[in-house]
């Protein structure tokens, strides 16, 4: 079975992964580049195992955004492409600089989000 994908692998003569980010029971995160652009990226690779549904639904969601282009609203992230790489289905986006979510919200005098509903 190929793997979730190593530093240095080349995705879609594209994408160069270049070290992990965070890996899931369905998917494995990497902070990659952007050949073509020459920007840092996102890639999700989906496991193999992952149920089938979920990977249906996250590649569907995926190239939906990627459908909308820059008019996103604020916190949604911009989906630069949706792809088959080895038989398993990657989502490449936009990384952003900061501190993983889990790390975040693990911080002293971190407060809740409020949900707003209009």
């Amino acid at each position: 079975m190929p793997s979730a994908g190593h530093a240095h692998d080349l995705i879609d003569g594209r994408f160069l992964i270049q070290s992990l980010i965070a890996e899931t029971r369905t998917s494995t995160v990497y902070c990659g580049r952007d050949l073509k652009k020459d920007q840092s990226v996102a890639i999700k690779v989906m496991k193999r195992d992952a149920p089938k549904a979920l990977v249906r639904s996250v590649g569907r969601v995926a190239r939906a955004l990627g459908h909308v282009g820059d008019g996103l609203p604020p916190g949604i992230v911009r989906i630069v492409e949706v792809l088959e790489w080895q038989g398993l289905t990657v989502v490449v986006s936009v990384l952003f600089d900061g501190l993983p979510l889990q790390k975040l919200v693990a911080q002293p005098g971190t407060k809740p989000l409020e949900l707003q509903t209009s």
